[in-house]
């Protein structure tokens, strides 16, 4: 009886740990220039509790003096991590998972109203196991010390996405292929 207590409060303070970096709620992103806001929120906009059975949506809007513009808006592929980043023209959201994972995609592009299918995984990284960083319940990539990622503008003026991991290693993503940039 003992064990089985024990096997039960092991479990349970598992899925304490993970709950607590997710939090499925509506939040707000706004672009480094404060000139566009984005607004992850359930798709029903009458849900009380949401969770991961909802279907979410985002929204971005041109702040113009003290009133929203909607630019566009999209289904959201929430994975209950309140983060993303907004670029300074609005038509770029991003977010970054922090969990490695070697199969599933864990760069997520929104463009002007459509996601942007990325292909780029915890596989294609190339980074060695023993670099990762061992949490409870999950390994994690992106880099602890400054900005992980951060868009940044080409000599073209074209919008991509600069990521840093842990082991130290920069990935630059094209923003309109999900793909890694090419080097010119």
């Amino acid at each position: 009886m003992k064990n089985l207590l024990l096997t039960v409060v092991v479990f349970l303070s598992f899925q304490f740990l993970e709950a607590k970096e997710v939090c499925w709620c509506a939040f707000e992103v706004i672009s480094e220039n404060g000139k566009y806001l984005a607004s992850i929120r359930p798709a029903d906009d009458n849900e009380v509790n949401p969770g991961w059975k909802n279907d979410w949506k985002i929204q971005v809007y041109e702040l113009i003096e003290d009133s929203r513009k909607l630019l566009w808006e999209s289904a959201y592929t929430y994975s209950g991590k309140a983060t993303g980043i907004l670029s300074n023209d609005g038509q770029f959201f991003t977010y970054v998972e922090n969990w490695y994972n070697k199969e599933n995609p864990i760069v997520h592009i929104y463009k002007n109203g459509h996601q942007v299918h990325s292909p780029i995984n915890g596989k294609s990284l190339d980074i060695p196991r023993r670099k990762l960083k061992k949490g409870e319940l999950h390994y994690y990539w992106l880099t602890e010390t400054g900005n992980p990622y951060a868009y940044e503008v080409d000599a073209t003026g074209d919008s991509f996405l600069v990521i840093n991991a842990i082991d130290g290693q920069q990935f630059k993503v094209d923003l309109k292929h999900g793909t890694f940039k090419e080097e010119s």
